[in-house]
């Protein structure tokens, strides 16, 4: 067990207490996390926009403007192989479950994990 600063050992078990207390707790994590389970980043070694280039943001001006037309190319570009859709598509598809994925954290806390996978894109 790693040794804290007294102010931060109590923050930590406070912080703790606090968890412990709780029905739910909602972790709102940075990008990468996910790359243990196989899911690919989108910048960085072996990230999406690395391998095929940055995206326009102009996906939700896009969706806007024309729904069913973004929905017809979001879906066609999960089948488009080379399509940095469809490779996430696939690497979500065969994703296997990583320790914090599976809520081993929170048993070594004996907290209870609703699961819930959610891919934010800045």
């Amino acid at each position: 067990m790693a040794e804290f600063p007294e102010e931060l050992a109590a923050k930590l078990v406070q912080a703790s207490n606090i968890v412990l207390g709780c029905h739910y707790v909602v972790a709102i994590v940075g990008a990468g996390l996910s790359v243990e389970s196989g899911i690919p980043p989108y910048r960085g070694p072996g990230g999406l926009w690395t391998k095929y280039g940055e995206p326009p943001m102009l996906s939700y001006r896009e969706f806007v403007r024309d729904p069913k037309l973004w929905w017809e190319e979001r879906l066609q570009g999960e089948v488009e192989p080379g399509n940095p859709i469809y490779e996430m598509k696939l690497a979500v598809d065969q994703a296997e479950p990583n320790p914090v994925d599976s809520g081993q954290c929170a048993r070594a806390a004996q907290v209870q994990v609703q699961p819930a996978v959610v891919k934010l894109i800045r």
